[in-house]
């Protein structure tokens, strides 16, 4: 697994997706034929919705190259909270960044703000459920990219899956 951390604005790391799964060989575009160990992998975009004009631009043009999508609207925090709770009311980085705060005390806003992910790691199918609930609350809505909302459930699936087929 390559991690590539901070890279920019959610376009921008749409964009560098598209151009690493160029290069890889995996976009829609691009996908060469490789040996049945490589032909499973992937390229996903991982990304807040926050504040950002162009996130859901950025959606589209991972989903058009064949790129996962692993979004959180309004942060990545969400996704933290499914793990101990349900959360289905609309709000802002800095509401969700409390709200962790508040379920995982160890969590620092101030800091790094690492919470005991050995601990999360234990209720990932919880989250995972919770924030396919989620999804289907705000597809319901004709609002599938709405606060909140997260995909990230998707990318450990995938992630899971993967350490599942390998040999």
């Amino acid at each position: 697994m390559e991690i590539h951390p901070g890279v920019g604005v959610p376009y921008t790391i749409a964009e560098k997706a598209v151009v690493r799964a160029r290069d890889l060989g995996l976009s829609l575009r691009s996908r060469r034929r490789k040996d049945s160990f490589e032909a499973r992998d992937q390229v996903w975009a991982v990304f807040d919705r926050d504040e950002h004009p162009r996130a859901n631009e950025a959606v589209k043009l991972c989903r058009v190259h064949g790129i996962g999508v692993g979004r959180s609207d309004p942060c990545f925090e969400l996704w933290l909270v499914l793990h101990e709770q349900d959360y289905d009311r609309p709000n802002d980085r800095h509401a969700m960044q409390a709200e962790l705060k508040a379920l995982r005390p160890e969590y620092d806003l101030d800091g790094a703000k690492t919470p005991d992910c050995d601990d999360l790691m234990a209720r990932v199918d919880d989250a995972e459920r919770r924030g396919e609930e989620q999804l289907r609350r705000r597809e319901r809505e004709d609002n599938p990219f709405g606060n909140p909302s997260t995909t990230v459930g998707r990318l450990t699936g995938a992630i899971r899956g993967a350490a599942e087929l390998a040999p």
